[in-house]
């Protein structure tokens, strides 16, 4: 956390986050990345598959942000307008962190296994 002290009011509402999540009904979309192996698997996931429930999109449109498969990209980016009205709280923690572009809650498949990595987005 010393590392990253912007972060703290995020460690801080743990328990409120878990509470918005737990009150919706989040869409789980298969999730695709911007760096992929030749079997066009991401690169720094091992083992399995992952699937994401974005929660918020910082300064881009829903349509900018959201790296996913074509045929899911419609829907994702029609659930995603009403993001900030399903986590509110949570939202109004990550508008205090400017350097956040976009937030989701990530679900792993068994034996999947998700290396450190980070994205240069703007």
């Amino acid at each position: 956390m010393n590392d990253y002290p912007e972060f703290r009011p995020l460690v801080e509402n743990i328990p409120l986050i878990i509470a918005e999540l737990e009150q919706s009904n989040p869409v789980w979309m298969p999730w695709s990345s911007d760096a992929f192996d030749d079997h066009g698997k991401p690169v720094f996931l091992s083992g399995g598959s992952w699937a994401v429930s974005p929660v918020y999109f910082g300064r881009k449109r829903p349509d900018q942000a959201i790296n996913i498969d074509p045929a899911y990209k419609a829907m994702a980016v029609e659930a995603c307008k009403s993001l900030p009205g399903i986590y509110p709280h949570t939202t109004q923690l990550l508008q205090r962190i400017p350097s956040i572009n976009y937030a989701a809650f990530s679900r792993l498949a068994p034996q999947s296994r998700l290396e450190p990595h980070q994205h240069r987005s703007p």
